[in-house]
């Protein structure tokens, strides 16, 4: 039988608080033995007073902590002590508390996590001489993220449990980890489920009183009379369509008729008060609303692959669009636990049409001799989550042909066009849906690299009219990776200059919340203006003499580079992200 667990372990300054419980449920893990062989009733009633008494001197404060640990060492009945978390408030001095506690303590303790042990979680966890966890608990030190060090003697106890080279991966890249890999590294001793836990606490009658709660329909005209509507979309990857509460968000195939229509309907049997919000990742809001009268109400609410992952909302606004309606999705926002970021419209709105150069460039690099998965290989050890043919996996090669055409028919200066994913989207080559793409991908779904794909690289390569380019297959770890990023700040200046962002600082939040930009290098712009305008400048300048427009530096970096001003300072005009 699994240790009684009460609440996530989150860390941090105000998230963990801990609780020492005696119960003998969790004799079988000699977490604790009341030393009693009575009957089962007997003992039962026994633990719940134990435990009522327990709890209630608990909540009056950390005071009670040393009084606890002193009468549980004292006890010869209690053989183990179970940390658990409840969501209270506490300070840092607390956790000090706790880990010396917990270290002097002369009796074995186990941590048992029910969710997220994140930063002073798992640094209190890493104390006990066990951890025990669910399947779903996530774990990590990802204070870099706040822009501080991990503490609490996290930054020792972790490699001893995990090995140096996997403790700075996590610690320097902010990085948790599922339970199935902290099990598997030895930093959680076991994983049990909480259905053996908790048994009995839902009848028959309360999940079906829940489920009673949701009607699925399919008749547009019930549409005026629901408060939530799931429409799931098996034509994108980004996230499902919903009308929530009054707003509607779209996610259909990426076509301008087929959205056109869907608003058309959705204006003619929705509310009028009812917010039409699309999750499109480059259509231009204005040819979404054309046919309708109600581009007042129109907004886009642009959610990250994969959706229940990244964290960002990009709430994009047109000159139509109301102010109303863009509180009214940051509140949605806000209740979703989601970090919103309001920008203006245009072709891939900010952090998509941003990150674009992430992978038009690799395309490029690719036609002209670089190979597939050492460019992913660098991006990868640079800190992102994944590389830029990962990520077209990933989005899958359908969407991003899509969002090529958009690119192509607005800004047709600003992509690259390699028929590479033509050509295997062609063969049915579209992605880890089909299981594959740029790799191939197996049972748990872990992308391997496919020598198929160097005969579509060859052809591509063939009808382009290239050759590989001696000095790029020379270029080293960070040329490489300046090859590839620099053109994404680029971008990101020229959506700076034409205020589609408010700010840098929402530009920095969009690209680690967004596309998995790594938090410890503080943002796109922030690493940008670590680097500097002039150096950025002069290479873009370099290379576009060599390989074309697709590295031509913006007006923006290229007047901040001759001033010699932050890429970060504030843009003087009106921005198109504000109500």
């Amino acid at each position: 039988m699994a240790p009684r667990t009460t609440g996530q372990c989150v860390g941090g300054s105000s998230a963990c608080s801990t609780e020492a419980r005696w119960t003998g449920a969790a004799a079988a893990l000699a977490v604790l033995d009341v030393g009693n062989r009575e009957k089962e009733e007997g003992r039962r009633k026994r633990e719940t007073e134990m435990g009522t008494a327990f709890e209630r001197r608990w909540k009056k404060g950390w005071a009670c902590l040393k009084d606890h640990y002193e009468e549980a060492l004292r006890r010869n009945d209690v053989k183990a002590i179970v940390v658990t978390a409840e969501q209270l408030k506490i300070d840092y001095v607390s956790i000090d508390v706790m880990t010396n506690t917990l270290e002097a303590a002369g009796k074995p303790s186990v941590a048992a996590i029910n969710g997220p042990a994140l930063g002073g979680g798992l640094e209190i966890s890493m104390v006990c001489q066990a951890r025990i966890s669910i399947p779903t608990a996530q774990l990590g030190l990802p204070e870099l993220q706040l822009g501080v060090i991990p503490a609490f003697g996290g930054t020792q106890r972790l490699p001893r449990l995990v090995g140096l080279t996997k403790a700075l991966e996590m610690m320097l890249m902010s990085k948790p980890i599922k339970a199935e890999e902290a099990h598997q590294l030895g930093l959680i001793d076991a994983i049990d489920y909480l259905s053996r836990v908790r048994k009995g606490k839902m009848t028959k009658e309360i999940y079906e009183k829940t489920l009673s709660l949701l009607t699925g329909v399919v008749d547009y005209e019930r549409f005026k009379d629901v408060d939530l509507v799931i429409e799931e979309s098996n034509t994108s990857n980004f996230y499902l369509a919903i009308y929530f509460i009054e707003q509607y968000w779209n996610a259909v195939v990426e076509n301008v008729k087929v959205k056109q229509q869907v608003f058309a309907d959705l204006e003619r049997y929705c509310p009028s008060h009812c917010v039409l919000a699309t999750n499109t990742s480059t259509i231009d809001l204005d040819l979404i609303g054309e046919k309708t009268n109600s581009q007042d109400r129109i907004a886009g609410a642009h959610f990250f692959s994969p959706a229940h992952v990244m964290p960002l909302l990009e709430i994009v606004r047109s000159k139509r669009t109301s102010p109303q309606v863009v509180v009214d999705l940051l509140d949605v926002g806000k209740k979703i636990k989601k970090t919103p970021v309001v920008v203006g419209n245009c072709t891939g709105f900010a952090v998509n049409r941003m990150f674009s150069p992430y992978t038009s460039i690799a395309l490029l690099l690719v036609d002209r001799g670089m190979d597939v998965y050492k460019i992913d290989q660098v991006c990868t050890e640079f800190g992102m989550p994944m590389g830029p043919f990962r990520l077209l996996d990933l989005v899958g090669f359908g969407v991003a042909l899509a969002s090529g055409m958009q690119y192509l028919e607005n800004s047709p200066g600003s992509v690259d066009k390699s028929m590479l994913i033509p050509l295997m989207f062609e063969d049915k080559r579209t992605g880890e849906a089909s299981q594959k793409g740029f790799y191939k991908y197996e049972g748990n779904r872990k992308a391997i690299p496919d020598p198929d794909i160097f005969k579509y690289v060859e052809e591509s390569r063939s009808m382009a009219g290239t050759v590989p380019d001696l000095e790029l297959l020379k270029l080293d770890d960070k040329e490489i990776v300046e090859m590839v990023f620099f053109p994404v700040i680029n971008e990101a200046c020229q959506v700076l200059g034409e205020r589609i962002a408010n700010k840098a600082s929402d530009l920095d939040i969009a690209s680690i919340f967004g596309m998995g930009f790594p938090p410890y290098r503080g943002g796109i712009m922030y690493w940008a203006d670590s680097i500097g305008a002039k150096r950025i400048h002069a290479r873009l300048s370099e290379w576009e003499m060599k390989h074309g427009q697709l590295f031509r530096p913006c007006s923006y970096l290229s007047e901040r580079a001759a001033e010699g001003v932050p890429l970060s300072s504030t843009a003087k005009n009106n921005s198109k992200a504000r109500m």
